[in-house]
């Protein structure tokens, strides 16, 4: 059965307090942000304090989601490594603009996947379309 998502909350992945904040306002999905509300002076620190908060147990009724780096920066694949394998149920995908890029995309989570020790297609995602 699919998961209903009516809540998703978008929680900057540089503030550790928010982060713990938003588990207590018990949305469907949190999703722990690396791109846009992070600064690219921030990017590694907060990707590793995403890989702790994803690592901690969650409510079973919340998706834990990471909105990582656009595949266009040098920053994607290292996030899609850093929270996959810290268990991120799914993955908000940003500034996706070709059905061939979700694919390439797709080939790149399930190498990653697999190279995490976790099956492939077990990470859902969330595309979000630009022009």
């Amino acid at each position: 059965m699919a998961r209903v998502r009516r809540s998703v909350l978008f929680v900057p992945g540089s503030d550790r307090a928010a982060l713990r904040g938003a588990l207590e306002a018990g949305p469907d999905t949190l999703v722990v942000d690396l791109e846009d509300t992070v600064t690219p002076a921030r990017k590694h620190a907060a990707r590793a304090l995403a890989v702790a908060f994803l690592g901690e147990p969650a409510p079973a009724h919340t998706e834990r989601a990471a909105r990582v780096n656009s595949p266009a920066t040098p920053y994607f694949s290292d996030d899609l490594l850093a929270v996959i394998a810290a268990g991120a149920d799914a993955l908000v995908i940003p500034k996706v603009s070709s059905a061939g890029e979700i694919r390439a995309v797709d080939n790149q989570v399930a190498r990653t996947e697999v190279e995490s020790g976790r099956p492939a297609g077990s990470v859902r995602f969330l595309p979000l379309i630009s022009p």
